[in-house]
């Protein structure tokens, strides 16, 4: 993760082996982590996965019973100072606004820090703008709308300038437009202000959305972290790819290769791959199912399958296109079906470069 000019990009906060115990039981290990200041990272798993304690302790909330953990280059101590605390911003999932006017409280940390009146004002302001929520300034808070209350907490974090922002699932709560139109108002006000952030969700196309590197948490331990696209396209292990949406998860066995080229046995069907270690001959092939194209049946190539449609549906991103003998599901632009009927046959192929391979 270290960046490839002569003056690395400086680290905002990294851990390595960091294990974080609660009520006396692990609850989330974390083998290696590193953010880069300028950087967005979302991470992602299921509920009650982890994420959240992993935000609290990179906010220094909860303190790790062993590894490291830095802040801003330097060892994060055990007693952490004020001066280094205000330098990280943790918004949580419920907004915690007071019955005050939004401008009130979107000045109110900035007050608590020493700020001057006009100066609190004046960063509340531009908060308030960043989220399109300036007009609000003079309401009271209780009475906000749920989309308007999100809105005006991102604000107050923004505020605050923080070197390190962490935001606790940002979006709960929200209808789907609203959450839309915050991931965007979000992304621009990031991007605008160059803030170092980290956000938890639990929904993978708010992460792409929102992130150039992604981390995944499951079962309390951070399992991959990376380029976000390299972690959709490339799972390490089988509980991340069906988590990041990897329709097709094929177990097959390794039957040797040519050159580059692995060979896939997959029942009486062979699949190509592009040569990966593995160390097992029992693997299990991972296809998206946009990798998979269909045509009509022809002459069959290597790397060419023929197969029956067993069904056919539409989905949220085109058409869902079930197929035997594998089970596999592919998906084709909305429209674009050339009529396509169960029965059918088709030829069904996968490039060598799209399939990944995790143990089995």
């Amino acid at each position: 993760m270290s960046a490839t000019s002569t003056n690395p990009t400086p680290v905002a906060v990294a851990c390595r082996s960091l294990r974080l115990v609660r009520g006396g039981r692990e609850v989330l290990f974390v083998p290696a982590l590193e953010i880069l200041r300028g950087e967005t990272w979302s991470f992602i798993g299921p509920n009650g996965a982890g994420k959240s304690s992993l935000l609290r302790a990179l906010a220094m909330l909860d303190r790790p019973v062993a590894g490291e953990l830095r802040h801003f280059g330097e060892p994060t101590p055990r007693r952490v100072p004020l001066d280094l605390r205000r330098r990280v911003v943790l918004a949580f999932q419920e907004t915690l606004l007071l019955d005050r006017s939004v401008v009130a409280n979107v000045s109110l940390p900035l007050k608590l820090r020493g700020a001057k009146k006009r100066e609190a004002l004046r960063a509340a302001t531009f908060a308030l703008e960043l989220f399109g929520a300036a007009h609000l300034a003079d309401r009271r808070a209780l009475r906000l709308s749920g989309g308007e209350a999100r809105r005006v907490a991102l604000a107050r974090a923004f505020a605050a300038s923080p070197e390190l922002l962490l935001l606790d699932e940002p979006f709960a709560a929200l209808d789907p437009p609203s959450r839309e139109l915050l991931v965007g108002d979000l992304r621009a006000a990031i991007r605008a202000t160059g803030t170092t952030c980290a956000v938890v969700t639990h929904d993978r196309r708010e992460a792409m959305a929102l992130a150039d590197r992604l981390g995944v948490v499951i079962d309390g331990r951070l399992v991959q972290a990376g380029a976000t696209e390299e972690v959709l396209r490339r799972p390490a292990t089988e509980a991340v790819a069906r988590f990041v949406g990897v329709e097709n998860v094929l177990p097959v066995r390794v039957g040797g290769h040519d050159g580059e080229v692995l060979r896939l046995e997959a029942g009486a069907v062979m699949l190509l791959a592009r040569h990966a270690p593995i160390a097992s001959e029992v693997a299990l092939a991972l296809i998206r199912a946009e990798e998979i194209g269909l045509a009509p049946p022809g002459k069959l190539s290597p790397g060419r399958i023929l197969c029956t449609v067993e069904a056919i549906a539409p989905g949220l991103s085109g058409m869902e296109v079930r197929l035997a003998p594998l089970g596999l599901r592919a998906r084709l632009p909305r429209g674009n079906d050339w009529g396509l009927r169960p029965g059918d046959q088709v030829a069904c192929e996968i490039a060598p470069e799209s399939i990944g391979l995790v143990a089995g």
